[in-house]
């Protein structure tokens, strides 16, 4: 299983969780155990791209679980609510549509990917800076079903983001393991049940 994750405070709790060890002389912060790896991107588009190929290239294996977490504005859901993004939006970028084949209780939502934090929020769906870059690096490395994004509203247009206190970045997502952890579990399933392909699907 393989996270991206923008921000040290975001991945706390996950490193914490599944007890990752950092690995040293790394070009990126990296966190592992046997079966879960963890790298920090920084953010913004460029960063989260660069971080999802070196994890690939680090662990080279096709069809593994791909998951990009963190935290997000929302243009209508309260902070704290964790939610799976149906689709990824980015004005420069072709939409990217996750295979909903999960089964879980997270609410869903359109998540737009923009270049800078948005002061307004002019849509009633998610907004951040990783997503579509994640998703279009990892796309050539797995299947759609195994490339999934799912993010905690830090932020929405009753507590905008100029207000968000970033100490609180790390007890908004501790709050969200329970809800996150089962839908870890299924995507490491389905992932253990896909032979290897003699080469990477195209999509």
């Amino acid at each position: 299983m393989n996270f991206v994750v923008a921000l040290k405070a975001e991945a706390g709790p996950l490193i914490e969780f599944f007890k990752l060890s950092k690995q040293s002389s790394e070009e990126l912060p990296l966190f592992t155990n046997d079966n879960h790896r963890l790298v920090l991107s920084g953010p913004g588009k460029e960063l989260s791209a660069k971080a999802t190929a070196f994890l690939r290239n680090r662990f080279p294996l096709p069809n593994q679980a791909w998951l990009n977490f963190g935290l997000a504005g929302h243009g209508s859901l309260p902070v704290g609510k964790i939610f799976l993004a149906n689709r990824i939006l980015d004005k420069q970028e072709r939409a990217f549509y996750p295979t909903q084949c999960l089964k879980h209780k997270l609410e869903s939502s359109a998540l737009r990917t923009c270049s800078f934090p948005l002061s307004g929020y002019p849509e009633a769906i998610g907004f951040d800076m990783e997503a579509s870059a994640f998703c279009k690096t990892a796309s050539p490395f797995s299947i759609r079903e195994l490339i999934q994004v799912i993010k905690v509203v830090s932020d929405n247009p009753d507590y905008p983001v100029d207000t968000f206190d970033r100490s609180s970045a790390g007890a908004l997502i501790e709050k969200s393991l329970p809800s996150l952890l089962p839908v870890v579990d299924q995507l490491e399933t389905i992932a253990k049940k896909i032979e290897l392909p003699m080469g990477l699907k195209e999509h």
